[in-house]
């Protein structure tokens, strides 16, 4: 696991940003991740995400084991609802208040848009599929 002391440049691209297992570790480290096992796909992981969004902890869930799916197939719901997980998640300062986390984010939106016209997506597989930007853009929007 990545050391959370080092900053994104000292990961190399490694960072929570890249690798989704080091953002999950970091978030259960955190106490903010409930893992759940069995649950249904059709019938319980939508209401239980619900429920959970109202209650005070709002935490991470992590759908494991789901009936009808095959071993391995997961979901993972409620990642960004708090802002101690949107400052992992966008690799921001900590903040005290949900306004000052708005600043952050608005001072934070020239670099990220500029960042973003320069990004070039090479073409990648999804199952047996290649898929080219343009293609790949329809499927994100």
């Amino acid at each position: 696991m990545v050391s959370s002391d080092k900053t994104i440049e000292d990961r190399k691209g490694i960072g929570y940003g890249r690798r989704f297992e080091d953002w999950l570790a970091k978030v259960d480290e955190m106490g903010e991740l409930r893992r759940v096992e069995g649950a249904h796909w059709n019938l319980e992981i939508g209401a239980v995400s619900a429920l959970n969004e109202k209650g005070k902890s709002a935490s991470t869930l992590l759908f494991d084991n789901i009936v009808d799916y095959p071993q391995g197939y997961r979901v993972l719901t409620c990642a960004a609802n708090t802002r101690t997980r949107i400052e992992l998640t966008f690799h921001l300062s900590k903040t005290s208040s949900a306004m000052e986390l708005v600043q952050t984010v608005r001072e934070k939106l020239p670099e990220w848009e500029r960042r973003a016209r320069n990004f070039r997506l090479k073409s990648f597989k999804m199952d047996r599929y290649w898929t080219t930007y343009n293609q790949a853009r329809t499927l994100i929007c």
